[in-house]
């Protein structure tokens, strides 16, 4: 072989090389993932929450009733659907209130079925939060995980109290 037959194979080589990349490279690598498209709340008694407020961000809304003490402590569940997504991971944040929260262990709860025997092992898409409220007024928690490879998924958890923090009759 020549110098002129080497160097035309080299620079026919990469030519199509520059152009497979270009076909090839856009493909994704990530064909095989399942995405979360969905996030369901539910409270202590594990009733899913649909009420919405009516607001830019479409909270979902869970009333509680005023308690005399400061501070109230409440139970409730984060469900991440589909059950099988392949990145359960997820990102949640105080958005506005005096609250802390916390992931808790597994406290099992009824999702609709009568054999509760089938659900004491915790699922890997339910995760049980406990919030301390350290004032009983409106809280709001977001909750975001991946819905593609370039997009987010973001739901928002809103608390409210009603009714009074007092009881028994009041003398004026």
């Amino acid at each position: 072989m020549t110098k002129k037959t080497v160097t035309l194979i080299l620079l026919i080589t990469i030519f199509f090389s520059i152009i497979a990349m270009g076909v090839w490279g856009m493909v994704p690598e990530t064909l095989g993932d399942i995405y979360v498209n969905e996030i369901n709340f539910y409270s202590h008694e594990g009733a899913k929450v649909s009420e919405i407020n009516e607001s830019e961000n479409k909270e979902k809304k869970i009333v509680l009733q005023k308690e005399e003490a400061e501070t109230y402590t409440y139970l409730f569940y984060v469900e991440l659907l589909p059950a099988n997504a392949t990145d359960l991971s997820m990102k949640n944040e105080l958005v506005q209130g005096d609250a802390t929260f916390k992931k808790v262990d597994y406290i099992p709860f009824n999702l609709g079925s009568e054999d509760t025997s089938e659900q004491e092992e915790s699922p890997r898409n339910i995760t049980t939060y406990e919030i301390t409220f350290t004032k009983q007024s409106v809280t709001i928690l977001s909750f975001t995980c991946k819905s593609s490879s370039t997009q987010n998924l973001t739901e928002y958890l809103m608390f409210t109290f009603d009714g009074g923090s007092h009881h028994g009759d009041i003398d004026l």
